[in-house]
């Protein structure tokens, strides 16, 4: 987000009012605001890429989620979440070989949930049968 766009957000959090495009008139607003982001935002701050200010009304509540390698335990639920939501959309009953647990256990998952997600779904189109083995 450039900067001039940070500043108009910051605007908009204190004062809680906005003009529409074209108009002049303000509106008042009734918002609650999350963000999410995997940058590092001290680094972010320091580099002057992120206002402080923003930072700071932003960040009223923040909740760090650790990468999916410092949470091994959090893979075979997530693995089952993901597979319950294409047995619901494709209408089907496939499940995943215990070895397969096992195999995705051990990956660190650079690119985290994101690409444990499409690990599974890649592998829910291209098996053959109801079961999803390693192969």
């Amino acid at each position: 987000m450039s900067l001039r766009l940070q500043a108009k957000l910051l605007t908009v959090i204190e004062d809680k009012e906005v003009a529409r495009l074209g108009s002049t008139k303000r509106v008042r607003l009734q918002v609650r605001i999350m963000a999410a982001t995997n940058q590092d935002m001290a680094d972010l701050i320091e580099k002057k890429k992120f206002r402080h200010d923003l930072f700071f009304r932003l960040s009223t509540i923040s909740l760090v989620i650790p990468p999916l390698k410092e949470r091994p335990e959090d893979i075979i639920p997530l693995i089952q979440h993901f597979l319950g939501r294409l047995n619901t959309r494709y209408q089907s009953n496939k499940s995943f070989e215990p070895k397969v647990f096992q195999a995705l256990s051990y990956y660190s998952f650079p690119g985290n949930v994101r690409e444990l997600s499409n690990i599974i779904e890649q592998a829910y189109m291209v098996s053959k049968g109801d079961t999803i083995s390693v192969e």
